[in-house]
């Protein structure tokens, strides 16, 4: 067993490998989809984003935060990586401060790994497409450190310097998107009522930062933009209440649990840790209860299976769509029994009081913010992703508090895998933004009437081969290509002997 000096010194290697990873990974990989116009705006002088961010608000989104950073940040690949890794960097060193006194350091790897085990579609709407991370993932990794640093506090006295940081912090919050906004709302209503009901008194800045963010979230929510892009989901906005949550239960089911089904897998571990010690009777009664728990998310790597996998398997075989997919709305009865024992396993294996509330805490809100989206017509992996991390929060903590025998050497060379994996497909991915950039240069000297762009097979690079007439535009837009010439996506090579083949 290592002194506790040693496994802090390794915490702390930890947090600066997820910095370094998180920055290359970032960095090197490529300006694609939304990220093309948002790009050519972010270049066109501070008056021009500014006027961008206020004609958005009037006519498409009250996400004002979100917009000014993506105007802001996307034309400096370096300083938006920079901040990124320091965001995630920091939020994972949250995670592992909140496990408290930890005695095995390969504990402290777990949520750097799971970070990196989340589905393709998560890993690049949320890490590498910068519009998305900045709209979804730098609110999410803010309010983990933001509750964060006030639970961290023995006393809820906090200087000028801190209300000052924290009220920016609760403004602005709630302006980068809805679901996420109203997860941090409630966080900042659940803390201030407890404050008030434990101490019988009121916490002055614990209510103001409540009634800035409620309020950052009210201008939001009723800004002109955000009324008039409701209108063009006139199908969705006919439904009635009950209506929109019954169409929503596949979404919500699929992207929380089943497309993310490593993270799903990890979360049955406290929870047949529960079952073990809470079933009475036979030992064949208590294993056949956990045995037939555990077939749900086992079948369902099966299903989802092409979810992790960075190619599009799928021209090959078609994935499992059958009526045991778990994802489908009936499994909703399996799913809230998944979070009633996951919960409950909450309090059964935590034993310290203040961390138990505090977990507690942190999965609610974060799990509300997925839940709010059953009122939204529209989903995707970027949508879960404060949910996702509750989710490893939540299972870093519980592994860490069941003191679960894990090998260090196994989890270290795990992570050196994961590691040579993405930095060996965004360094390809790179060079083929380079290519591609000197391709349509070469085409464009020689006015040729249809411009081939070369295509990237990996999927964990978000819609860097549009199909949509709008991302195309937009493309066309960052490479300046004139709208009378063709646009045409071709692959190069090997891949372009598989696309021949599977055809």
């Amino acid at each position: 067993m290592k002194d506790n000096r040693e496994v802090r010194e390794y915490r702390d290697k930890v947090v600066k490998m997820t910095f370094i990873i998180f920055l290359l990974i970032s960095f090197i990989s490529p300006v694609t989809g939304d990220d093309w116009k948002n790009y050519v705006i972010g270049n066109s002088g501070l008056l021009n984003i500014f006027k961008n961010v206020w004609e958005m608000y009037l006519t498409w989104e009250g996400r004002m935060a979100s917009r000014l950073f993506i105007d802001l940040l996307i034309p400096h690949k370096l300083i938006f990586s920079t901040l990124f890794a320091l965001l995630i960097a920091s939020s994972t060193y949250c995670i592992c401060n909140l496990m408290g006194k930890v005695k095995r350091k390969e504990y402290y790897l777990i949520p750097l790994i799971a970070l990196l085990l989340v589905n393709v579609n998560s890993f690049a709407q949320n890490y590498t497409w910068k519009t998305g991370c900045i709209t979804y993932t730098f609110p999410a990794l803010m309010t983990i450190l933001y509750f964060a640093y006030i639970f961290q506090k023995k006393t809820l006295y906090f200087d000028l310097k801190e209300i000052i940081a924290l009220s920016i912090t609760a403004l602005l919050i709630p302006m980068f998107v809805e679901n996420i906004g109203l997860s941090f709302v409630l966080g900042n209503i659940i803390l201030t009522s407890f404050y008030f009901i434990k101490k019988r008194k009121i916490s002055l800045p614990l209510t103001g930062f409540t009634i800035i963010s409620g309020v950052s979230l009210i201008a939001m929510l009723l800004s002109p933009g955000s009324a008039l892009r409701m209108e063009t989901e006139t199908a969705f906005a006919s439904l009635n209440l009950f209506e929109k949550i019954g169409t929503n239960i596949p979404n919500f089911i699929a992207h929380v649990f089943t497309h993310n089904f490593i993270i799903t897998l990890l979360m049955t571990i406290p929870i047949n840790y529960y079952l073990s010690r809470v079933l009475k009777g036979k030992k064949i009664f208590k294993n056949s209860v956990i045995a037939l728990f555990n077939i749900v998310p086992l079948f369902n790597i099966y299903c989802n299976l092409h979810e992790m996998i960075p190619v599009n398997v799928t021209l090959v075989f078609k994935p499992y769509n059958g009526i045991f997919l778990p994802s489908k709305w009936y499994f909703i009865f399996y799913w809230i029994i998944f979070i009633t024992l996951f919960i409950l396993s909450i309090f059964y294996i935590i034993k310290d009081q203040k961390k138990k509330e505090i977990v507690l805490f942190f999965y609610i809100i974060t799990l509300m913010s997925s839940m709010a989206m059953l009122l939204s017509p529209v989903w995707g992996e970027r949508v879960v992703f404060l949910t996702i991390l509750g989710s490893i929060l939540t299972v870093s903590i519980l592994i860490e508090e069941m003191h679960l025998k894990l090998s260090f050497k196994k989890l270290h060379f795990l992570l050196i895998i994961l590691m040579i994996y993405y930095f060996s497909i965004y360094t390809f991915s790179y060079y083929i933004d380079r290519e591609r950039g000197n391709y349509i240069k070469k085409q464009m000297r020689e006015n040729s009437d249809v411009i081939e762009v070369i295509a990237n097979p990996f999927h964990l690079v978000w819609n860097y081969n549009p199909d949509l007439n709008g991302l195309i535009n937009k493309l066309r837009l960052y490479y300046d290509i004139p709208k009378d010439k063709e646009i045409k996506f071709v692959y190069r090579g090997i891949f372009k002997e598989i696309e021949d083949k599977v055809k």
